[in-house]
C-alpha cells in the first residue's frame, strides 16, 4: 500500500472504512449469542434498527456521505433477519391423531371475560390452557358443557374435553408458574406444562429467564409420555432463550405459515413481540397454527392442531 500515490491510498482507506462500516452491524449475530443484557437490545431490535437506519440515511443527506445510507441499508437488513428468521415457517405433515389445542392469556384485568370465554370455546379446542385469569373467568368456563374437564392452580388453567390429572410439579420449577397436567384422551397420556414466564423486564432479569428455559427443558425431556409445553413465556423470539428452547423442542407455531405477534399492549405492537408460545415433541407434527384476538385482552391468544407425524 505504501507503494501506492497518496490520492490512491486515501481512496484505499475510505473504501475499507467504508466496508467496515457496512460490514459492523452484522456483529449483531455473534454478539447475540451472549445472552443477558444482549437480549434487551434484541427485545427492542425493531425500534432501534429503524431509528438508526432512518438517522443514518438523514445524515448521509446532509453531510452528502453515501456509505452512511449503505450502512443504514446493512442495518435495515440487519433488522429484517434477525425479526423475521425466528419466525421462518417450517412446515410439517398432517399428524397422526390430530388434537386442537389452544392457550390465551385472559389478562387480569379482563372486564369482558363472557365474551372472553365465547370466544375460546368457539375455537372448539380439544385442550385449552389459560394464564393469567381474571376472577370471573374461570367459573363462567367451567360452566361450558364443551370442555367438561379441568383443572386450576393459582392464576394457571386448563380445559379439555377429555379426563385431566394435576400432576406434580417438578421442583426446580416454581408451581406459580407452571401447572403439569396429564390429559388422558383417546390417544393415550399426553402431558402439558402451562406456563406463565416471569417477566424479565421487571419481575427477573434475562439471564435468570434461561436459567428457568433450560430448566424446563430439562424437566420436559425427562417426561417419558409425549409432552407439549404452552402458555405466555415472556420470552421475545429474539432471545437466546428462544433458541434454546427452540432447538430442543418444537414451534408449533411456525408449521403453518408466519406466526404473527402476540402482544399489542399500550405502545408494544412496535417492537414486535411474540411471547405466546406453543411447543412439541420434535418428532410431532402441526397444521392450523394460528392467532386469535382474545376480548379484553392484551394478548391474542394461539392454537394448533398437533399429533405424531406419520410414520
Amino acid at each position: 500500500m505504501s507503494s501506492l500515490p497518496p490520492g490512491a491510498r486515501r481512496r484505499y482507506r475510505v473504501t475499507l472504512l467504508g466496508v467496515v462500516a457496512v460490514a459492523t452491524p452484522w456483529l449483531w449475530f455473534a454478539v447475540r449469542a451472549a445472552g443477558g443484557r444482549i437480549d434487551a437490545i434484541g427485545v427492542a431490535l425493531p425500534v432501534f434498527g429503524v431509528l438508526g437506519a432512518l438517522t443514518l440515511f438523514v445524515l448521509s443527506v446532509i453531510l452528502v456521505r453515501p456509505i452512511l445510507a449503505a450502512v443504514g441499508v446493512s442495518v435495515v437488513a440487519v433488522t429484517l433477519i434477525a425479526t423475521l428468521a425466528p419466525r421462518m415457517p417450517r412446515p410439517t405433515a398432517f399428524p397422526n391423531s390430530p388434537l386442537r389445542v389452544a392457550s390465551a392469556n385472559v389478562y387480569e384485568g379482563n372486564d369482558d371475560t363472557e365474551a372472553a370465554v365465547d370466544t375460546l370455546v368457539r375455537r372448539q379446542p380439544d385442550v385449552i390452557a389459560t394464564v393469567e385469569m381474571p376472577g370471573a373467568f374461570w367459573p363462567a368456563l367451567e360452566e361450558r358443557p364443551e370442555l367438561p374437564y379441568g383443572v386450576t392452580r393459582g392464576e394457571l388453567g386448563l380445559r379439555s374435553r377429555f379426563p385431566v390429572t394435576r400432576l406434580e410439579t417438578p421442583q426446580d420449577l416454581k408451581t406459580s408458574k407452571v401447572m403439569r397436567v396429564a390429559v388422558d384422551g383417546p390417544y393415550g397420556r399426553l402431558i402439558v406444562y402451562v406456563v406463565h414466564g416471569a417477566n424479565p423486564l421487571h419481575e427477573s432479569t434475562f439471564g435468570q429467564q434461561r436459567d428457568f428455559t433450560e430448566r424446563l427443558i430439562g424437566d420436559i425431556q425427562d417426561e417419558t409420555a409425549p409432552t407439549i409445553m404452552m402458555g405466555d413465556l415472556n420470552m421475545s423470539d429474539r432471545t437466546l432463550s428462544y433458541r434454546i428452547l427452540d432447538g430442543a423442542l418444537q414451534d408449533a407455531m411456525r408449521t403453518s405459515g408466519w406466526p404473527r405477534s402476540t402482544y399489542h399492549g399500550e405502545i408494544w405492537p412496535i417492537f414486535q413481540l411474540r411471547i405466546d408460545y406453543l411447543f412439541i415433541p420434535q418428532d410431532w407434527c402441526g397444521v392450523g397454527a394460528d392467532t386469535y384476538a382474545v376480548p379484553g385482552s392484551d394478548h391474542d391468544g394461539i392454537e394448533a392442531v398437533i399429533g405424531p407425524c406419520p410414520a
